[in-house]
This record gives C-alpha cells, structure tokens and sequence, in this order.
C-alpha cells in the first residue's frame, strides 16, 4: 500500500473518534499518536477519552499496515563450462544463468538487473562475476553469481627436427 493511501485510510481512521452530548464536553483527541511511516507494516492504537461535567466516556481503536512481505533474492548457481565450448552453448548457458536472478516480496522492490555485465567472448575462457542487489521500501538484499568458461588449453605445435642430407643422397635413403 502507498504512503499516500495510507495516509488518507488514516485520516479516515482519525475522522472516525467522535463524541456527542455531555455538558462541556472536551476530547483528548489532540493526544492521537502522529502517523508514523507505516509502508512496512505496523500499527497505532489509541484509546479516545470524551470527560463531560457529568461523566466520562472512553473507547479504543487502532490502525494498521500488515507487515511487509519478506524480501527473497535467488541467484543462479556458479556455472564453469568446459573450456572450447561453443559460442552457442555458452549463449544458451549465459541466458538460462542470467534468468535465474530473481526476487520475490518487499513493497515496491526494484533490482539491478540492468546493470549485469554483457556476455563477451568466453569460448577461450574468462568468467563474470555479478552482484544482484534488490531494494524495496523496507529493506534491501543481494546475493552473487558467476559465469565463466574453462581456459582453453595452451596451443602446442611440434615441428621435426631440421634435416639435411649429404649431396648425391639416393632417392632410396631420402625416402626412409
């Protein structure tokens, strides 16, 4: 519930405290407790006090915001593909990891997942680290997750030994 919708049901609440008769009838309605920031729940009680010359009379009422619901994040489970996977298995991985960012509950909670980094070109390794965080107007919450692919494996060329035959080689010991 918005602050604003809170703050006319309270007005309402307020309006509600009424006395009639008596004979120079005063209220303690001055003494009502402000509205505090109620977003994320909580209440105020108030006991209404009418003292006339003849008599005195009372009740009791109070307002209230059910607590917020509690703010969830989930992140995704670090994921380490194999290195040379190919470039669309690692987009299918990036997305199906990006996806499992999520958060539930909180009042007007907002997240940044607009700012987790772009898949780059991982197929010959290097990862992403990224730190979800979800705030709401009662609290705030994160949790972290990383992408990576293995690094490739080093490149290793072998090349023979040079050779060098003596003139007039016969074509026979040339070829073994």
């Amino acid at each position: 519930t918005s602050q604003t919708d809170i703050a006319t049901a309270y007005n309402n609440w307020v309006a509600g405290f009424t006395y009639s008769g008596g004979c120079n009838a005063t209220d303690n309605i001055d003494e009502l407790p402000p509205l505090s920031d109620l977003i994320c729940g909580g209440s105020i009680s108030f006991t209404y006090i009418v003292t006339s010359d003849c008599d005195t009379a009372q009740c009791s009422g109070s307002f209230g915001v059910e607590d917020a619901p509690a703010l969830v994040v989930n992140c995704p489970t670090d994921t380490m593909l194999a290195a040379c996977t190919s470039q669309t298995d690692i987009a299918t991985a990036y997305n199906n990891w990006v996806a499992g960012f999520t958060f539930s509950g909180g009042c007007n909670a907002t997240d940044n997942i607009d700012e987790l980094p772009p898949l780059s070109d991982l197929i010959c390794g290097g990862s992403i680290s990224f730190t979800y965080i979800v705030t709401s107007d009662c609290d705030t919450a994160q949790c972290s997750g990383s992408f990576g692919v293995e690094d490739a494996p080093a490149l290793v060329v072998n090349c023979p030994a040079d050779t060098m035959l003596a003139a007039c080689t016969s074509q026979t010991d040339i070829a073994t």
